[in-house]
């Protein structure tokens, strides 16, 4: 038996979840709180006033306060109101497990909240539809699933989507109004989505459509946009893609908030309506912008995890290579300056080649995009992980790469492709090192050395197969010096060209893959000189015939 004296540690928040549910979901209308703890270590039963409750979660510490929470909420969501059949099992327990968040809030702040999302979303579009047999939609969920993660965990998912797509005022007043309007009874996903259109005034069938009744995720990025003067606006037309992750049909009617900023940080957010593949908006913005982000505060849970950071001196480290995500580090910044950097790891398949190529086989399932605002001098690598394996199902980097890499498909042949926009096409990019464990481990990492803003995916290269290095046929360059203030000498030996250097040219970008200098190579070593160009980080190419014979990278003091 338990002692009275010993601390109830695990629920000394209750007041909390209580201020946060009467605030959230209306008054609470039991005429008790009640925990009863039991020997049992495998869960909690939301029985109204007296919760059967785990011994362990109570008295440690607040490891399991989130147990506490999410049964609690039941009062307002399953105890109040209760779905009318188990295939709409999410209304109760979605809605709970999306409560710990709403307590989590409440008690330790928004970045509590959204660190909690965030880490829910991670695992929902990588592993859940591999976890339970696809991409099931949260209603009308089979009976061997009732207590599943689409409930659970997709289901508290779409309860956050459907908080962005409101906003906190009228999405807190439609549940108050689906709570007050259902108390001691039940309710299924078409009542709930009816009330909350009368209570919101908001039409929230596309949202139910898309999110409750189908599977699958949706995916949005920006395409292009332009920017053309108006006074002393700028009328700014945005270009969106929408792809799908699973899902069977285009998301309409979602706000969108994009975020602008000028090349001096100045910042201004637009919410623009999305519907089908491709939709076009334009915004009247007080500046011309130079970076445009899509949904950055991660209100609409689709088929993107993301990374953002802002950063000041070098030895900067974040984001991570788990669940797909890129790791970035900073080499190199112009002293006194900052960057803005925006690391996408997308869940849905590449764009296509543009002009058809049977050497490569892109990723049919993810790519990742770097985007922000980026000084002169910004020099960084950044690491990815591929993962053919499909032992796990949830944690590590299983099924990243599993139908790319294959036993036929080995990893020896998997490379780093890259396009800096839309509009570009896909190359192999050069500025990588694979590290493999073997050739069948089907697992290893990529780290890019130059890191640029733009596009990478992998690809299987049909060309590597059966390649041989012949040392007698490499490509040596040297630049030098390097870094250099005025001028430098490009010193090259490519015996593959042999008499043909003179078709041979000398190509130099800067970190947005503008080019900044063109020069035929007319012999085998070459002045470079600064000119015009400013201080900071550099890449060049070589080729010959359309074809890659070396590159690197120069930095200008």
């Amino acid at each position: 038996m338990t002692s009275l004296a010993q601390p109830i540690s695990g629920i000394v928040n209750l007041a909390g979840a209580f201020a946060a549910y009467e605030n959230r979901y209306g008054s609470f209308l039991w005429n008790k709180v009640g925990y009863s703890l039991v020997p049992f270590s495998s869960g909690a039963m939301e029985h109204a006033t007296n919760i059967a409750y785990p011994r362990i979660a109570a008295l440690g510490n607040l490891t399991y306060q989130d147990i506490m929470a999410h049964e609690f909420s039941h009062h307002w969501w399953g105890d109040l109101a209760t779905c009318d059949k188990q295939e709409d099992m999410w209304i109760n327990e979605g809605m709970a497990v999306f409560s710990e968040y709403i307590f989590e809030e409440w008690v330790n702040g928004i970045t509590a909240y959204k660190n909690q999302v965030r880490a829910n979303h991670d695992d929902m579009v990588h592993y859940v539809h591999i976890r339970e047999g696809g991409y099931r939609a949260i209603s009308g969920i089979p009976g061997s699933l009732t207590y599943g993660d689409h409930v659970y965990l997709k289901g508290s998912d779409v309860a956050h989507t459907m908080r962005g797509y409101l906003g906190d005022s009228l999405f807190f007043l439609g549940l108050k109004y689906v709570l007050a309007n259902h108390q001691f009874t039940d309710i299924n996903s078409a009542k709930f989505r009816d009330f909350m259109t009368t209570a919101t005034g908001v039409n929230m069938t596309d949202f139910f459509s898309g999110w409750v009744f189908n599977g699958g995720w949706p995916h949005f990025s920006v395409d292009s946009f332009t920017s053309f003067p108006n006074g002393g606006n700028y009328d700014v037309t945005i270009y969106i893609k929408q792809k799908l992750d699973g899902a069977p049909s285009f998301f309409n009617n979602v706000p969108l908030e994009i975020t602008f900023k000028d090349a001096s940080w100045n910042e201004v957010a637009k919410t623009i309506n999305v519907s089908g593949q491709n939709t076009t908006a334009t915004v009247t913005i007080p500046f011309n912008p130079a970076f445009v982000g899509v949904d950055l505060n991660e209100k609409i849970s689709d088929a993107i995890t993301s990374d953002t950071k802002k950063i000041k001196t070098t030895g900067t480290s974040f984001g991570t290579t788990a669940n797909g995500r890129m790791q970035i580090s900073v080499l190199a910044i112009t002293p006194g300056d900052s960057a803005f950097v925006l690391v996408e790891h997308n869940w849905a398949a590449p764009d296509s080649f543009k002009t058809p190529n049977p050497d490569y086989k892109l990723s049919p399932y993810h790519y990742w995009k770097v985007s922000g605002l980026f000084p002169a001098l910004f020099d960084a690598t950044g690491t990815i992980t591929y993962d053919g394996r499909t032992t796990g199902t949830s944690g590590g980097n299983y099924y990243l790469d599993h139908q790319l890499i294959t036993a036929t498909n080995q990893e020896d042949s998997i490379v780093l492709m890259y396009r800096k926009d839309a509009a570009d096409e896909w190359n192999w990019f050069p500025y990588y090192t694979k590290t493999m464990g073997n050739l069948t481990d089907k697992t290893g990492t990529i780290k890019i050395d130059s890191l640029l803003p733009g596009e990478y995916t992998i690809a299987f290269a049909y060309l590597l197969n059966n390649a041989v290095a012949e040392n007698e046929n490499e490509t040596s360059v040297l630049v030098y010096p390097n870094p250099f203030s005025t001028s430098a000498t490009l010193e090259i030996n490519f015996p593959l060209i042999k008499g043909a250097k003179g078709d041979a040219v000398f190509v130099m970008y800067d970190v947005y893959g503008r080019e900044m200098m063109r020069l035929p190579i007319t012999c085998y070593r070459l002045p470079i000189t600064r000119g015009n160009l400013a201080s900071g980080f550099y890449f060049y190419k070589l080729q010959s015939n359309d074809e890659m014979i070396g590159s690197g990278k120069i930095i200008i003091e």
